[in-house]
């Protein structure tokens, strides 16, 4: 993964980059070769300068921790408002609708069955869909009261 990434940068031209952000980087040593009168070579190594590593998170002001808890804070109240208060409020009124309903409403289940309620009891109704046909189904899966 190193290679492909140091391969990409060298096609591209650049550098890769040597220092994490946030990091200075090491001073670079240059070297300078001069000839004197007697034809010895000398060689000079100068250090260069500490250059620090410049990131965008230098350049751009942070802001206060409070901040990032009243933005928090502020999708949370959003998030109640937009997806939970509505849903509440649903399921009271089905629950509401589902208490009130008695023999002769009639009923459509949440599979689409159309039907009469015949009898009511404590968990469950009897619809009659035909002539002959009664199913016993669970309260809980009536939809709405037509």
């Amino acid at each position: 993964m190193i290679f492909k990434l140091a391969l990409m940068f060298l096609l591209m031209g650049q550098a890769p980059p040597t220092a994490e952000p946030g990091q200075t980087q090491e001073p670079a040593a240059t070297e300078t070769v001069q000839a004197t009168e007697t034809g010895e070579t000398q060689v000079e190594v100068q250090e260069g300068e500490e250059q620090p590593a410049v990131s965008e998170e230098a350049e751009q002001p942070k802001r206060p921790a409070w901040i990032t808890w009243v933005i928090l804070l502020g999708i949370l109240v959003v998030f109640y408002l937009l997806m939970i208060l509505p849903q509440r409020r649903r399921q009271k009124k089905h629950q509401e609708m589902l208490k009130t309903l008695k023999r002769g409403d009639k009923v459509v289940t949440n599979g689409g069955i159309h039907g009469i309620i015949s009898r009511v009891k404590e968990e469950t109704f009897v619809i009659k869909t035909g002539d002959k046909a009664e199913l016993e189904i669970d309260k809980a899966v009536v939809s709405q009261r037509k």
